[in-house]
């Protein structure tokens, strides 16, 4: 068993370095903080085993009032971990992510339809992840560099494409909103953002602030702070 000196463990969303909390951070620098990320050279071995390992190791990690905040498919991992085992969470921030994932059919199909993870300058990464005015945010710019890997002359995405698909087949047809009531049994403070409707309280948020921790990092700060 490791010792329980982490405050606060960030899961972070698919494909995003941990830097997409750095304008979180700032605000914890007297707190101990780890991230789970979910990129090409993340895991040993892309499986659930795996992912469950490093995350259950974490967790353990925790202090007895830790936090751990979940984003998107970082969600889903932690969902779909509290939903399989009994773990008791002190304090459970989850921000979107309550979508049910494609079946193996369906992601069968995406596979040949995603597009391309190669460009040939930063503008046509930013380009394809930003709207024009969300580009004038220069933090924001900052941490999408960390996405990327630059070789052959051109940039690519630190997830490729195919194993982001493997990332997802872990979890095929898998629902958080689904399996909401029993983890809510097994956290003792649980707070939700959510674009979708829910069967449990919940703060909505609309799609465009699904990546509440770039576009409105106060709230979540704030959150933080008051646990």
């Amino acid at each position: 068993m490791s010792k329980s000196d982490l405050d606060v463990l960030f899961v972070s969303p698919l494909g995003w370095s941990r830097h997409i909390w750095d304008k979180i951070c700032p605000f914890l620098e007297e707190k101990e903080v780890a991230f789970l990320d979910f990129l090409d050279h993340s895991y040993e071995q892309m499986n659930l085993e795996k992912i469950e390992e490093k995350l259950s190791y974490e967790l353990c990690r925790l202090k007895p009032d830790g936090i751990v905040v979940a984003a998107s498919f970082g969600v889903v991992v932690v969902g779909h971990y509290l939903s399989t085992h009994n773990h008791q969470c002190h304090q459970l921030i989850l921000i979107d992510g309550f979508e049910t994932l494609p079946t193996n059919d369906e992601l069968n199909q995406f596979a040949n339809q995603l597009p391309t993870n190669q460009y040939a300058t930063l503008q046509d990464y930013y380009n394809s992840m930003l709207e024009e005015n969300e580009q004038q945010d220069m933090k924001l710019l900052e941490i999408l560099n960390h996405n990327l890997s630059f070789y052959q002359e051109s940039y690519h995405t630190k997830l490729s494409n195919e194993n982001m698909i493997s990332y997802l087949r872990c979890y095929s047809n898998y629902s958080v909103k689904n399996t909401l009531a029993k983890i809510r049994q097994q956290v003792k403070q649980l707070i939700i953002y959510s674009s979708i409707a829910l069967p449990i309280p919940h703060e909505k948020i609309t799609p465009d602030n699904h990546l509440l921790m770039l576009t409105n990092p106060k709230i979540l700060t704030n959150q933080i702070a008051n646990l």
